[in-house]
């Protein structure tokens, strides 16, 4: 019914401002046109010809409530909900207002580097790194490195599913982390953005657990990665807390950040209430995507393993075999054949042995990615040789 062969390059893409022999697979938006339920909706709003300030309707609330309990089974209190333009901004405004100098914020890495940054203000950031089995291409909690700093902790940002590496946290994981937010009495921030886009297995919001554990928890949530509308900046905080709720709406004002744009209640609403057939289409295309690319990489670049991808339209492709660190393959690729992938350096933990690959985008433009990739590597792989074969016969 949708397609998803079009590639919907746009006026001043950030991704795609590159050099037109060159073939971006980066950053965290897709190449698809936008679900044609948001597009009317969107359409009949510019069709008022008013985009004077505006107040968020409560339907904007009861469509995020009933998305939750039809595609999660679960149900969240529209009264612990609150508007605002963006997740990241939200975390600053938080950090800004809740914490103090002498706060401490941990995450959890190879992570989404804006945390770290967002955190690394005036406060002190603690990493706790994940820990990858590579037999089994996943990743895991270090539990005891991790505790042994949550009990120094003012703020833990936790991102469930976990990017760039795809990671869905179970349910048991999800209960010891709340757990010792109350043991410790530190803050959790979750942004669940990626909680749409997931394959073999299913995420479990923080906030349909015990509401008994949620006391200390500030959940995030958007349609912006799994309705491709990054651009319309909009999100829904989720806070339990009566008394903290008050503090991080406060949080949210000060920065301005529960006014919205006059695109963004009619998109979210639309998404909410029309998307879920354009969404599970989505799902079944990337699904493929990554199933393609997964059996690509196994026959013809064995030195590429992509980690298990659980959740999120990136890939993260495993070079350790290479050894070479990920930015100056990445620079190589690109300048090779033209591939930009992102080096995981950015995202620390071991991310200096993972490039990742964004695959939300045509089967054409994959198979294409692909090609470059191989001829890349087998590239690198020629160079090494000739190194070694210099250092030989000196």
């Amino acid at each position: 019914m949708y397609n998803f062969d079009k590639v919907a390059k746009f006026q001043n893409s950030l991704k795609w401002h590159v050099n037109d022999s060159e073939l971006p697979m980066t950053l965290g938006d897709m190449d698809f046109e936008v679900a044609p339920e948001i597009i009317t909706e969107l359409h009949k709003r510019i069709e008022n010809k008013n985009f004077g300030y505006e107040y968020i309707p409560y339907e904007y609330y009861v469509s995020v409530a009933k998305w939750y309990k039809e595609m999660h089974n679960c149900t969240l209190d529209i009264s612990w909900m609150s508007f605002s333009q963006g997740v990241v901004a939200t975390l600053s405004a938080i950090i800004t207002n809740l914490m103090n100098e002498d706060s401490v914020i941990t995450v959890l890495t190879p992570g989404f580097d804006k945390f770290k940054k967002v955190g690394e203000g005036k406060q002190k950031v603690l990493v706790s790194e994940l820990i990858y089995d590579k037999e089994k291409r996943n990743y895991d909690i270090n539990w005891l490195d991790l505790e042994d700093k949550l009990k120094k902790t003012n703020l833990f940002v936790l991102c469930n599913p976990h990017s760039p590496v795809g990671k869905i946290w179970s349910q048991k994981d999800l209960e010891k982390i709340l757990k010792l937010s109350l043991k410790y009495d530190f803050k959790i921030f979750s942004d669940e953005i990626h909680g749409e886009i997931t394959f073999d297995k299913k995420y479990t919001p923080l906030f349909s657990l015990d509401e008994k554990l949620l006391k200390n928890t500030i959940i995030a949530v958007s349609p912006s990665k799994a309705f491709n509308i990054a651009g319309i900046q909009t999100a829904t905080i989720i806070t339990p807390n009566k008394e903290l709720k008050e503090k991080v709406d406060n949080a949210i004002k000060s920065f301005h950040l529960n006014e919205a744009n006059s695109l963004a209640v009619p998109a979210t609403i639309a998404a909410y209430t029309e998307g879920k057939d354009w969404l599970e289409e989505l799902k079944d295309y990337l699904r493929e995507n990554r199933n393609f690319i997964e059996r690509f990489l196994e026959h013809n670049v064995p030195d590429v393993k992509p980690s298990l991808n659980e959740a999120s339209y990136f890939l993260w492709l495993d070079i350790s075999s290479l050894n070479v660190d990920a930015q100056e393959l990445m620079e190589f690729i690109r300048k090779k054949t033209g591939l930009i992938l992102i080096a995981g350096d950015k995202f620390d933990g071991n991310g200096k042995q993972f490039l990742r690959m964004n695959i939300a985008t045509s089967t054409d433009l994959i198979e294409d990615a692909l090609r470059r990739l191989q001829r890349a590597i087998v590239l690198f792989k020629r160079k090494d040789d000739d190194l070694m074969n210099l250092i030989l016969n000196k």
